[in-house]
C-alpha cells in the first residue's frame, strides 16, 4: 500500500511540475506594425477571432462587430468626462480562451472600430491588454508567441533579466536611453508601430545629428490615427541602450512622441531582441539577436480611405521619394499601378487592401492624382 501511495505521489508531482514548466503556443502574425493573436475564442465558440497584443493598453477590449455577432449583452456602462464632453463606455462579460488557456468571466470594454480602416478591413476583433497579459509569462519573438504560468517554462538563462521599474495602469515601464547621453523611463508598448518614440518634451536632452521633417497624420495606434501637423524623424548621435546592460542598437533612428511626456519602445524592438515578459514578478528578459539598425526602404507617405471611398494623402516626409516626386499633402489618389482605386466597383476595404498590397510588395509604383494629369513615379529607398 505504501509503495502504491509513493508511486502515486511521484506521478502527481511529475504531472504538476510538467504543468508548471509547459508553455502554450499562440498562433500569431504581424501586420501593419501590430501583433495579431489568432488563437482567441469566446464563450466556447468554434470561431477564432483576431486580437491585437498590446502591452500599452491597460484594458482588453472586444469590437462591437464581434459583440453583435456573438449576441453578447451589456453588463455595465462607465461615463467619463474630458472637460469638453461625456463619453460612455459599455462593458460585457465573456469567457475568453487563448488556445488552451481559459479566462473565465472577463469583464471587457466594447469598442466600435468601424471608423478605423486598419481595424475594420483587417477584421480586428479586439485587444489583449494588460489585464490579461499580467496573468501569464510571455515569450515573444518576431515570428512566435508562447505563454506559460511560470518563467521556468522558458530557457531564461539565455536572456538577461531586467527589472520593470514600474507598472502604470497595467502597462510596463523600463529604463532605456542613449550611450553616454539621455536616459529615462520608457513605456514598453507593443501597440505602437515604431521602434523608439521619444517624448517631444525630452528631445532637447538628446544629441541629435540629423532631423527629417514630416507633416500630416503621422502614425496609427490600435485606436486610430494620431492627428498632428508636424513631426520629426531623428538620428541621435549615440547608440540606443538598455540601461544596466551591454545591449545596444547602433545607428538608430527614432520617432517623436507628441502625445505623452513618456517615451516608448514599440513593436520594432523584436527586430533586435527576443523578449520574456513576466508582469507578476515585474521582470522583463532580453536576448539580443541584432545590434545594427535596420533602415527600411519606404515611399515616404501615408494615406487613408475616407467614408466616401476617396483616397487622400494624409502624411508626407521631406526628403522622401514621394516628396521628390512632387506629391503633396491632401492630394486625392485615383490610380495606383494602373489600378483605378477611385472606381465604384470596389468597397472601402477592397480599396484599402489593393493599395496596401501594391505599396507593400512593389519596390516601384506609379500614382495618379485628381489634382494633376501627371503620373508620379516613386521608388522605395532608405532615405533620411
Amino acid at each position: 500500500m505504501k509503495i502504491i501511495l509513493y508511486l502515486t505521489l511521484i506521478f502527481f508531482f511529475k504531472i504538476n511540475s510538467y504543468a508548471q514548466k509547459s508553455s502554450v503556443f499562440i498562433n500569431s502574425f504581424v501586420i501593419n506594425g501590430k501583433i495579431i493573436l489568432t488563437d482567441v475564442s469566446i464563450n466556447e465558440s468554434q470561431e477564432k477571432f483576431n486580437f491585437i497584443f498590446d502591452t500599452g493598453s491597460s484594458n482588453s477590449t472586444i469590437s462591437k462587430r464581434a459583440f453583435d455577432k456573438l449576441g453578447l449583452n451589456i453588463y455595465d456602462s462607465l461615463n467619463s468626462y474630458d472637460g469638453l464632453k461625456t463619453e460612455t463606455t459599455y462593458q460585457t462579460i465573456i469567457n475568453l480562451s487563448l488556445n488552451q488557456e481559459k479566462i473565465e468571466r472577463l469583464k471587457i470594454d466594447v469598442i466600435d472600430f468601424s471608423s478605423i480602416n486598419e481595424m475594420q478591413c483587417e477584421k480586428i476583433d479586439g485587444i489583449i491588454g494588460g489585464d490579461i497579459i499580467k496573468q501569464y509569462v510571455w515569450s515573444i519573438q518576431k515570428d512566435s508567441i508562447f505563454i506559460a504560468h511560470k518563467i521556468k517554462a522558458f530557457n531564461a538563462n539565455s536572456y538577461q533579466k531586467f527589472k520593470i521599474s514600474s507598472i502604470l495602469y497595467d502597462t510596463p515601464i523600463i529604463i532605456a536611453g542613449f550611450l553616454n547621453d539621455y536616459s529615462a523611463t520608457m513605456l514598453f508598448d507593443t501597440g505602437d508601430n515604431t521602434l523608439i518614440a521619444i517624448a517631444e518634451e525630452q528631445i532637447k536632452n538628446i544629441d541629435i545629428i540629423n532631423k527629417t521633417r514630416g507633416i500630416g497624420t503621422v502614425y496609427s495606434t490600435v485606436f486610430g490615427n494620431k492627428c498632428i501637423d508636424t513631426t520629426y524623424y531623428l538620428k541621435p548621435k549615440s547608440p540606443f541602450l538598455l540601461y544596466y546592460s551591454d545591449f545596444y542598437i547602433n545607428n538608430v533612428y527614432v520617432d517623436m512622441n507628441h502625445d505623452d511626456l513618456l517615451s516608448s519602445i514599440g513593436i520594432k524592438i523584436f527586430d533586435y531582441f527576443d523578449i520574456l515578459l513576466d508582469y507578476k514578478k515585474k521582470q522583463i528578459y532580453f536576448k539580443q539577436i541584432n545590434k545594427n539598425y535596420i533602415k527600411e526602404k519606404e515611399f515616404g507617405f501615408k494615406w487613408k480611405v475616407h467614408e466616401n471611398n476617396n483616397v487622400f494623402i494624409t502624411f508626407l516626409w521631406n526628403n522622401s521619394p514621394a516628396y521628390y516626386a512632387g506629391l503633396k499633402l491632401g492630394m486625392q489618389i485615383i490610380n495606383v499601378n494602373n489600378i483605378d482605386v477611385n472606381s465604384n466597383k470596389y468597397s472601402k476595404c477592397e480599396i484599402y487592401q489593393l493599395i496596401r498590397s501594391e505599396l507593400n510588395k512593389k519596390q516601384e509604383i506609379t500614382i495618379k492624382v485628381k489634382e494633376s494629369s501627371k503620373e508620379y513615379l516613386l521608388k522605395k529607398t532608405d532615405w533620411d
